[in-house]
């Protein structure tokens, strides 16, 4: 049997590494949950939030938030987000460039004083579906 030529392998081993190339790395699965519930044993938790770039996800909670008291980790990862004064609603929306996978923490804090006194989430990127 002869040896293979360096050219042979040349071709196999471009070839074998094109084809790792063209397949992207699997982005993490994002499991939709409509209802996550925040009790005092929760402190500390960070729930997962599936979020798709340009549409919006409302989180709605039971106990009014503190005036200026939602926090995001890293900041300018949104295109707009909008807390209601008086309202139990907090309205995020992902920024268009939102990549499936990439994370955001957010962090609110209630006011009513009752435990827990804060909840965070992480805004997931989902991919989106056409």
């Amino acid at each position: 049997m002869l040896p293979p030529s360096p050219g042979a392998l040349l071709a196999l081993a471009l070839l074998s590494g094109a084809a790792q190339a063209a397949e992207p790395p699997p982005v993490p699965r994002c499991a939709a949950t409509p209802r996550i519930d925040v009790s005092a044993d929760s402190t500390g938790q960070a729930s997962e939030v599936c979020v798709r770039p340009d549409e919006p996800t409302a989180f709605v909670f039971d106990s009014r938030l503190a005036a200026g008291a939602v926090e995001f980790q890293p900041e300018g990862r949104l295109a707009d987000w909008a807390q209601g004064k008086e309202s139990l609603t907090l309205h995020v929306i992902p920024r268009g460039d939102y990549l499936p996978g990439e994370r955001v923490k957010v962090t609110v804090r209630f006011a009513d004083g009752a435990a827990p006194e804060n909840a965070t989430f992480w805004l997931v990127g989902h991919a989106a579906q056409d």
